[in-house]
């Protein structure tokens, strides 16, 4: 009926307590209390900022547009790149592990300059992130539709009104997603970043054992 706990159990769940108060009197200097439920482990975090990047989709639909416009130059740009985001990669991890507060950007800036900076920054970041889904969202019917016809044998059109159509779809969807909680998401997130990875994995497999040479 009664279970005992162990000593080591008892230490374990004080470094945790211990953990909560030290992140609980972080936030209280900068003035904010801790009102945000902390339900994302390390992985689903990890794939939150995945997901967002999306690697996969760069990749997929960029590639076609790099090459076409530069020819084979444009491989060039993607290492050029890299060590570009590589650096605004740690300046955030930096910045984040000084600023340990929800806000991104907006909070980010307010610290390091002022409140005028930060509101630019704030309204700039916001529109970036529309911009984002919207454009992230655009492309899918040029994905799915070609592949729900050849999968299910369909006769799916690909007329501007059916693209459009699709994409409201995929965006009414992923937001009814969102608000019905965030361990869902995390569920979900979790499992297509799980596919995301091995697909990117096996396809680059195939190409190097099975077409690793074209003819010209």
């Amino acid at each position: 009926m009664f279970r005992r706990r162990d000593a080591g159990e008892g230490c374990q769940l004080s470094a945790t307590e211990h953990a909560e108060h030290v992140d609980v009197a972080d936030l209280a200097k900068f003035g904010y209390k801790q009102e945000l439920r902390r339900v994302l482990g390390v992985y689903s975090s990890f794939a939150v900022a995945f997901s967002y990047i999306s690697p996969s989709t760069g990749i997929f639909t960029l590639f076609i547009l790099g090459i076409s416009l530069a020819g084979p130059a444009f491989f060039w740009s993607w290492p050029i790149v890299v060590i570009g985001q590589l650096i605004i990669g740690l300046n955030f991890a930096e910045v984040s592990s000084h600023f340990p507060v929800a806000g991104s950007v907006y909070q980010w800036t307010k610290y390091l300059s002022n409140r005028t900076y930060a509101w630019f920054t704030g309204w700039i970041y916001l529109f970036a992130g529309v911009l984002t889904v919207a454009a992230v969202v655009a492309t899918v019917p040029l994905v799915l539709i070609p592949l729900l016809n050849n999968l299910f044998n369909l006769t799916i059109a690909t007329d501007p009104d059916t693209e459009r159509n699709v994409a409201a779809l995929v965006l009414l969807s992923t937001t009814l997603l969102s608000i019905f909680g965030v361990r869902l998401v995390a569920i979900v997130n979790n499992t297509g970043v799980v596919f995301e990875i091995l697909g990117m994995v096996v396809f680059a497999l195939i190409l190097v054992i099975f077409y690793s040479h074209q003819n010209v």
